[in-house]
């Protein structure tokens, strides 16, 4: 009950209330992944008050994700982010892009095991086409070959008050 309180109380200081900030902040935390899989999607639901039309910057933070390659040979080995495609899959993808495809991570070569960790800002324009009025999913889909794993997960929404 306490943590509902506490999470409650950040969220109220991050919203616009009276017209003491300029920009809303909806932080969405995600499940982490701590065993390596070729597979994740996890949604989250930002406060009712959160207005697509008026996003104006996105972000992903991804901490400690860790990247396993089966071997070195493999040809463009990536993790692929989508929004709100929750049965996305590598065979949807169309030259390289999808519309909900907000995210493409490519490992470093060289290493068959790497951990780092990932602050992008996103498109906004995908955003705003894929972020829907209600939960926000997250879904991580890897090439064949590669495995991943996370400690955390968070999307940060910016939106004017």
């Amino acid at each position: 009950m306490a943590k509902k309180v506490i999470n409650q109380i950040k969220l109220q200081m991050q919203i616009n209330q009276r017209g003491e900030q300029s920009q809303n902040l909806f932080d969405l935390s995600y499940k982490a992944r701590k065993t390596l899989a070729e597979r994740y999607s996890d949604y989250a639901q930002p406060d009712r008050r959160f207005e697509r039309a008026a996003l104006t910057t996105a972000v992903i933070r991804i901490r400690r994700l860790t990247v396993e390659l089966e071997t070195q040979d493999l040809v463009n080995p990536c993790v692929y982010v989508f929004m709100n495609a929750p049965k996305a899959s590598i065979s949807d993808l169309v030259d390289g892009d999808h519309a909900r495809l907000i995210l493409t991570i490519r490992p470093a070569g060289g290493s068959l095991n790497q951990e780092f960790s990932v602050a992008e800002t996103l498109n906004r324009q995908k955003i705003k086409s894929a972020a829907g009025d209600s939960d926000i999913a997250l879904t991580f889909v890897a090439t064949t070959g590669v495995k991943f794993g996370f400690d955390e997960l968070s999307l940060s929404l910016l939106t004017n008050a």
